[in-house]
C-alpha cells in the first residue's frame, strides 16, 4: 500500500504530487495534474485503492476519480494542458515541465514531488524532488496520475466523435497498430503530433495530407 513516506521526507507542510499522461501518444494533448492531499481526512479504505494508474482498470480509475471529486475534504488538485499546437511550436518536454509548474503554482504547496527525472521550473524556496517511477512510490503522485488519466481519456473520447476512423475512444491517441494504419489510410488530423508520426512511422505510412473537422 502506498503511503506518505516520500511526502514526509520532503516537507512537514503541504506537498504536491505531480504527474502527466499522454506524453508518448501520437495524438491529443499532454495533461498534467498536481494534487495536495490531507492525510488526516483520507479514510484507510480510500488509501488502499490508490496505485499507479497503469495498474488499475478503467472502472477502478473512474471509481477513485469520482470518490475524490465528491470529497473536497480529501485534498486539492489542479490541471494544466499542453496542446498539440504548443508541441509543434516548441519542445514537448519543456512545455510539459512548464505545465507542471503551472499546476503546482495554482496549489501553492510547501514542497513538490515530480514523477520522473526532470525538475520543473519553480521558485527556489519551494522544496522539490524528482522521483523516477514516483507513481509507484508516492500516494500523491499516484492519485495525480489517476486524475490526469481519467480526465485525458474523457477528452480523447470526445475528440473521437469527430474522427471515428482513428478509434481514439479505444487507443486514447497512442500508436496502436490500428491507429497507425488509420493514419496511413486517411492522413493526419489537427490533433495529431506530426513530429511523433514521422518518428514512429515511415514517410509512406504518414502522409502529409490532413483531415478536416467532421
Amino acid at each position: 500500500m502506498l503511503d506518505f513516506s516520500l511526502e514526509n521526507t520532503l516537507s512537514k507542510g503541504r506537498v504536491a504530487g505531480v504527474d502527466e499522461v499522454g506524453y508518448g501518444a501520437l495524438a491529443g494533448p499532454v495533461l498534467v495534474c498536481a494534487v495536495v492531499l490531507d492525510p488526516k481526512a483520507l479514510p484507510l479504505s480510500f488509501l488502499k485503492e490508490i496505485k499507479d494508474s497503469k495498474q488499475l482498470s478503467p472502472l477502478k480509475r473512474e471509481a477513485i476519480y469520482t470518490t475524490f471529486m465528491e470529497s473536497p475534504s480529501f485534498g486539492r488538485y489542479a490541471f494544466a494542458e499542453v496542446s498539440v499546437d504548443a508541441m509543434h511550436a516548441k519542445n514537448v518536454l519543456t512545455e510539459t515541465l512548464h505545465a507542471m509548474a503551472t499546476a503546482v503554482t495554482a496549489l501553492q504547496p510547501d514542497g513538490v514531488l515530480v514523477d520522473g527525472v526532470h525538475p520543473i521550473p519553480l521558485p527556489c524556496f519551494m522544496a522539490q524532488r524528482s522521483q523516477p517511477k514516483g507513481d509507484q512510490k508516492s500516494i500523491s503522485i499516484a492519485l495525480a496520475s489517476i486524475l490526469a488519466k481519467v480526465t485525458r481519456d474523457r477528452m480523447m473520447v470526445q475528440l473521437a466523435m469527430n474522427y471515428p476512423v482513428f478509434q481514439w475512444e479505444r487507443n486514447k491517441g497512442y500508436g496502436t497498430l490500428a491507429h497507425r494504419q488509420a493514419i496511413a489510410d486517411h492522413g493526419i488530423s489537427p490533433h495529431h503530433r506530426l513530429l511523433y508520426c514521422r518518428h514512429v512511422l515511415t514517410h509512406k505510412a504518414c502522409p502529409v495530407k490532413s483531415l478536416s473537422e467532421a
